[in-house]
């Protein structure tokens, strides 16, 4: 009698159970590809912005100066016009990851990048 009892009410309650834990970690998995792919479109937006800063902005800045380097001003004008338009490239959920990026965070972010870019 106990067992017929558990096998009509326990079993299924575990199952039901099981069910739910493993869609609750499916949506989970998927939420984080999610977010990684939201953070690849944004670094990717960010690599191109970086390159267009540099042809635009960089080259003719470093030419233009006397030692041929950036001064800091120059440097963070740079950064902070690669950054305006890795957001304007990326839009959407990228966009919004860049923006709520700190500016050290993207700095650090653009650094990487140039530094990628200059062993090329």
């Amino acid at each position: 009698m106990f067992e017929a009892i558990l096998l009509k009410t326990i079993v299924p309650l575990v199952i039901t159970a099981l069910f739910g834990w493993i869609g609750a970690e499916l949506r989970k998995a998927n939420k984080r590809e999610e977010e990684k792919q939201i953070k690849d479109t944004g670094k990717e937006a960010l690599e191109i912005a970086v390159a267009q800063t540099q042809e635009e902005f960089v080259d003719f800045a470093k030419a233009a100066a006397e030692d041929g380097k950036l001064s800091r001003d120059e440097k963070r004008a740079a950064k902070k016009l690669a950054i305006d338009k890795a957001i304007e490239i990326a839009e959407g959920d990228a966009g919004r990851y860049l923006i709520d990026l700190s500016f050290g965070m993207i700095g650090g972010l653009i650094d990487l990048i140039v530094g990628k870019n200059k062993k090329k």
